[in-house]
């Protein structure tokens, strides 16, 4: 588990210096606003990447703000690690030799030079990565960053577990059980490069919502970004016409219960947020991980619950498949006897 024993992504660490390029990475579990903050980090004029993926007008029609080059990368790793082609295939843990496999390390070391390609076109601007895979692959890209070699930063994007399991169900139908494992694994490693000392912070979705303009402003600050007349008038056209207030899928509370541990962790994270404070500070860092039994427990039956949602999936495959069979033979019977030409 990333929070107890994350040696495995930290080997052989070399130190930041403060005259490398900055790399402020965006994640932290799907549907928390990541794309909406990284657009709004544009607008402070953080370089966003050359090639960004287009919108999908069913799950997020303002668009995802996201490198292209980076999250093909990131699906490259997903394959080669064995946890398929997409990071909500699985909640299982990732046993820590799959990232010693040499296809990792080739992807990494690719990725590595199309991210100083990157920096180099960003002409002196930080540049802004966005990805929630990010999260679930922490120890490849922290492997990565040091390749570049960049003085990385972190911002993690937190919601409600219960509004995050709504919105998921809504865009993929997935299950509360499935969302909230989900929300679990990514919050671990989206903390994992601030128990290494990497500078971060959390940013609540509905405080973002709320006041954009104040978010965006205490990042600018955080990140010592110039908050000059432009970049203003550029924050403020983002507030009054990008973030709509029908953005906001869920409002409110589900039936639905949270468990325990996720809402404990969103507690901890929504406080962090609202106080502004660094979350690799030792204050918070104590707190952290004063949840390690709780988290340790609750991750170990990730694999079981990633079990159980496989068997169902290959039962809907097979009875899917004697049932394309039949109506095949159907067919065949119904041409030969000359019913269907």
């Amino acid at each position: 588990m990333y929070l107890i024993d994350n040696n495995h992504a930290l080997d052989d660490e070399s130190p930041q210096t403060q005259s490398a390029p900055k790399v402020v990475c965006i994640n932290g579990m799907m549907r928390t606003g990541s794309s909406a903050l990284t657009r709004g980090l544009g607008a402070l004029g953080l370089y966003l990447g050359g090639q960004i993926q287009k919108s999908e007008a069913r799950v997020n029609p303002t668009g995802f703000w996201e490198d292209a080059q980076v999250y093909d990368a990131l699906h490259r790793v997903y394959r080669a690690i064995g946890l398929g082609d997409h990071m909500s295939a699985t909640a299982a843990n990732i046993p820590a030799n799959r990232w010693d496999r040499p296809k990792v390390k080739a992807i990494a070391a690719k990725l590595a030079r199309y991210m100083q390609q990157t920096i180099a076109q960003a002409d002196g601007h930080i540049v802004a990565i966005k990805n929630p895979s990010i999260s679930r692959l922490m120890p490849f890209w922290m492997r990565m960053v040091k390749l570049v070699p960049c003085n990385d930063c972190y911002i993690v994007t937190i919601r409600s577990p219960k509004a995050v399991a709504e919105s998921c169900r809504r865009a993929w139908n997935f299950s509360r059980e499935l969302s909230d494992a989900l929300w679990v694994q990514f919050t671990i490693g989206s903390l994992m490069p601030a128990a290494a000392g990497r500078a971060a912070i959390a940013v609540d979705y509905d405080q973002f919502m709320r006041d954009p303009s104040a978010t965006l402003h205490r990042i600018a600050q955080w990140l010592d970004v110039s908050f000059t007349t432009e970049v203003r008038a550029s924050v403020k056209d983002f507030s009054a016409n990008f973030i709509r207030s029908d953005l906001r899928h869920f409002i409110g509370s589900s039936k639905a219960t949270t468990p325990k541990l996720p809402q404990q962790i969103y507690e901890l994270l929504q406080k962090a947020a609202l106080a502004y404070e660094p979350l690799e500070s030792e204050e918070f860092q104590m707190r952290w991980r004063s949840l390690a039994p709780q988290m340790t427990t609750f991750t170990r039956h990730l694999d079981e619950i990633d079990a159980k949602r496989h068997k169902v999936l290959a039962k809907r495959i097979y009875w899917r498949g004697r049932s394309a069979i039949k109506d095949t033979l159907a067919r065949a019977k119904a041409r030969a006897a000359g019913r269907i030409r």
